[in-house]
């Protein structure tokens, strides 16, 4: 598994998690562009949605990635760990203006 992935640095544990878990890097790579970006405990979390795949070359594979998740520490840059999260939503809301400016400052850089 990498241990760098778009300008982030991947902890042991995201390494361990993405192993144990069968998460490829392209499954990361989708998680950090087209995932719905929130803010959760200091952390932003990254999650794929059946929203955020629609309409994506990856909505073929919504079930197998619905829910892929990945917390990130935004001081450092750091992927702590890498999830399925079974609890999301089917159907978010819209992406707010804080969200969608988070998401196009982390593609840019």
């Amino acid at each position: 598994m990498v241990q760098q992935l778009l300008g982030y640095q991947m902890t042991d544990h995201a390494c361990a998690r993405c192993q144990q878990r069968g998460i490829r890097e392209a499954d990361l790579l989708a998680i950090l562009y087209y995932g719905l970006v929130q803010r959760t405990h200091g952390c932003l979390r990254y999650v794929l949605t059946d929203r955020t795949l629609a309409h994506t070359p990856l909505e073929e594979a919504a079930d197998r990635l619905r829910g892929l998740c990945i917390i990130v520490e935004p001081q450092t840059n750091l992927i702590v760990t890498v999830k399925h999260d079974y609890s999301i939503a089917r159907n978010p809301g819209k992406l707010s203006r804080v969200h969608r400016e988070m998401r196009e400052h982390t593609l840019r850089h």
